[in-house]
């Protein structure tokens, strides 16, 4: 059965406000592609290195992103 989840008014409110671009990684690997949501904002965000857990075998790998990557879960 499904589960839905409500989230709070300010937590909502928040994410609607956050800006993010889908962008696909793949693991170095296992070769696995998964998407990460990186947050898009104007000007000049940091340049660096993030961490991502491998979805297939679980191995945390080195991606290059121009800002922050953002946690879900994400609006439809």
């Amino acid at each position: 059965m499904p589960t839905s989840y409500k989230l709070r008014p300010d937590k909502e409110k928040a994410m609607k406000a956050e800006r993010y671009v889908v962008m696909t990684v793949e693991c170095t690997r296992c070769k696995a592609k998964q998407k990460i949501h990186v947050a898009d904002r104007p000007g000049f965000g940091r340049t660096g290195d993030e961490r991502v857990a491998c979805i297939k075998c679980d191995l945390n790998f080195k991606v290059s992103v121009p800002d922050r990557i953002v946690g879900g879960p994400f609006p439809t």
